[in-house]
């Protein structure tokens, strides 16, 4: 009944070119669960991604990626698997790490199933390295504010979901989530730190699933 997983990543680009431009770095993760039970299916998941260093001399240490997507026990943090796509709240797993625990497929009424994960992620990356970036080019291009993390911030999570099978193809579905961060005034400013520390994100969502 137990199952493991894991993967190990290493990644590089831009390597026949100057030292600034290049850019490489590794990732891994592992995860279990327990499918021995009946009523709900234990879920545990660790990762951990190279970050940025402090010198903008020797290029970039996060791996580089083509597609984002990635989320652990379909994590409110991470775009993974969600029934509402747009429904997440974008951190970076890259050059960031953490852990993911789950109570995954939690039944006590047929054909109505329930998920509630929690989540901890911290950044790898210096701050320095974010606050240059920022400054060079701004929030929200190269780095953001609660999607890049350094080493001396957080974000935490919850969401419970709920599905319930009205038909064998129809499915009513619930998504709620709650997030909180710590981030540095001294990489963002200490307007928008204290704005994103003071606004912690909530979601809810409610729909109609229909598979043919």
């Amino acid at each position: 009944p137990f199952k493991f997983y894991a993967d190990v990543i290493y990644g590089e680009g831009n390597q026949n070119d100057r030292g600034k431009n290049k850019r490489g770095g590794f990732w891994f993760d592992v995860a279990a669960e327990y499918t021995g039970l009946d009523m709900l299916t234990p879920q545990l998941t660790f990762w951990w991604s190279t970050g940025e260093d402090s010198s903008m001399r020797n290029g970039s240490e996060r791996m580089p990626t083509v597609m984002g997507y990635w989320g652990p026990s379909t994590s409110f943090l991470f775009d993974s698997s969600q029934a509402y796509t747009r429904g997440y709240m974008g951190v970076n797993p890259v050059g960031s790490w953490g852990f993911v625990f789950s109570l995954n497929k939690i039944s006590f009424i047929q054909d109505l199933t329930h998920r509630l994960t929690f989540t901890y992620a911290r950044g790898n990356n210096s701050s320095s390295a974010l606050r240059n970036a920022r400054a060079l080019w701004g929030n929200g291009n190269y780095v953001q504010i609660g999607r890049d993390l350094t080493q001396n911030e957080y974000v935490v999570a919850i969401n419970f979901d709920h599905q319930y099978n009205i038909y064998e193809n129809l499915a009513a579905i619930v998504e709620a989530g709650w997030s909180h961060g710590e981030f540095e005034s001294s990489v963002w400013t200490r307007r928008v730190a204290n704005q994103a520390k003071n606004g912690d994100a909530f979601k809810v969502a409610f729909g109609l699933q229909y598979k043919f």
